[in-house]
């Protein structure tokens, strides 16, 4: 063995050194990640329970979006009256509507896996028949998440679509 051999194995063990240590780099900061991204989503499921939490504790939260509505949206005129049953169900159902623009946007950035994104799904297609739900859609224009928006419009759209079938259908 010369010393060109002793460099050279010395170069190659440094490579396979330097190779090892980046692999482990990048698995932990992927580990990282994951962590980071689970938090997050965890959060959501956090704020869930302080929704619950809130609305059973403070009733008369609802009676704070009675001047929700925003100059050049929608009027008063426009929007039915609420009873203040109805006005207390749009509090709860406004923040809701936060927890799933948190959940859509989460799921657009992949940081929630598609299962958990489904379960969501079918929890924001139920609510999206809600009379209420449709009615703070309405009322928040603008002040979410634009894609968001435009997913809930379309949802809401189907929904309409499939009732209007569904009332056409003759009864047997």
């Amino acid at each position: 063995m010369d010393g060109f051999d002793l460099v050279a194995i010395a170069t190659l063990g440094q490579t396979v050194v330097l190779t090892v240590t980046l692999i482990v780099f990048i698995l932990q900061l992927r580990s990282q990640t994951k962590a980071i991204k689970d938090a997050a989503y965890q959060g959501v499921l956090d704020d869930y329970n302080d929704i619950i939490r809130t609305q059973v504790n403070r009733p008369e939260i609802g009676e704070l979006l009675d001047d929700l509505v925003r100059p050049g949206s929608v009027s008063a005129a426009d929007l039915p009256p609420l009873s203040s049953r109805e006005k207390l169900v749009r509090s709860y159902l406004l923040m809701i509507y936060g927890l799933f623009e948190r959940v859509y946007i989460l799921h657009e950035k992949r940081w929630i896996d598609d299962a958990s994104w489904r379960e969501w799904a079918t929890w924001i297609e139920v609510m999206c028949r809600n009379p209420i739900f449709t009615h703070v859609h309405t009322i928040s224009r603008g002040m979410f998440n634009a894609s968001f928006q435009e997913y809930l419009t379309g949802l809401m759209a189907s929904s309409s679509v499939a009732d209007g079938a569904r009332s056409r259908a003759p009864k047997s």
